[in-house]
Parts: C-alpha cells; sequence; structure tokens
C-alpha cells in the first residue's frame, strides 16, 4: 500500500493462481486487481492477464496496467524443465508484475513485484 497517513491509502493487488507443473494443459487466472483505497480519488485495480502452458510451453500472465503505466511482462518457458521469472512493473505506475512460468519439473517461482502506488496530494494544511 502507498499512503499519506490515513488520509489517502492507494491499496495494492493479489498475485494470481498457478497450476501444477506437471498439468498437460492448464491455463489460470490473473491476479484480481487491487481495492478501491480511501481518499478523494480511489481507483481499484484491474485484473492480470492469465497464463497458460502444456507439456514443454508455458507463459505466465501479464501483470494488469495502472493508472500511470502498463504492467510486467509474464515469463515463457520453452523447454522440458525450466523456470522463468516475469517482469516487474516501473515504479510509481500502480501496474501488476508479470507472472512466472515453469514447465516440467522446473522450480515454481513467485510472479514479480508491482509498481508502487502513487499518492498525490494537492492541498495541506499542517499543525
Amino acid at each position: 500500500d502507498s499512503s499519506f497517513g490515513a488520509v489517502c491509502i492507494g491499496k495494492g493487488g493479489s498475485g494470481g493462481a498457478f497450476a501444477a507443473t506437471n498439468a498437460l494443459v492448464f491455463s489460470v487466472l490473473g491476479g484480481a486487481g487491487g481495492v478501491a483505497g480511501t481518499g478523494d480519488v480511489a481507483q481499484p485495480g484491474q485484473v492480470g492477464g492469465m497464463g497458460w502452458g502444456g507439456g514443454a510451453l508455458a507463459n505466465g500472465g501479464v501483470g494488469a496496467p495502472g493508472p500511470w503505466g502498463g504492467g510486467g511482462q509474464g515469463a515463457i518457458s520453452l523447454s522440458g524443465t525450466s523456470s522463468q521469472a516475469g517482469t516487474a512493473a516501473a515504479a510509481n505506475t500502480g501496474g501488476g508484475g508479470g507472472g512466472s512460468s515453469t514447465t516440467g519439473t522446473g522450480a515454481a517461482l513467485a510472479g514479480a513485484a508491482g509498481g508502487s502506488g502513487v499518492v498525490i496530494v494537492t492541498e495541506y494544511y499542517g499543525p
């Protein structure tokens, strides 16, 4: 989460589901978008892209775009035993991280980090 005290809070999203690496053919939904935070303009996040694969091919889902930029790219695994990490979303975009991919007996990897959120303060009268 990104925040300006308790006055304005930008909430983060969640990671997507995963499928067993020995699945012959699979598809998984992307992570749910973040819920709306607090403040004058509180925009909820978008759902991440779907991942898919089968046999020796897997593709991690793309991270959802944020209000200030795109999400990270999903990874592609093209061999019988492979693990590839997705790419992180750029900082200060609110975009989601790209999903990882694993084939065969490759090690499971977490998806990449999402971009940090942004809190914009237009007026502030402090103590």
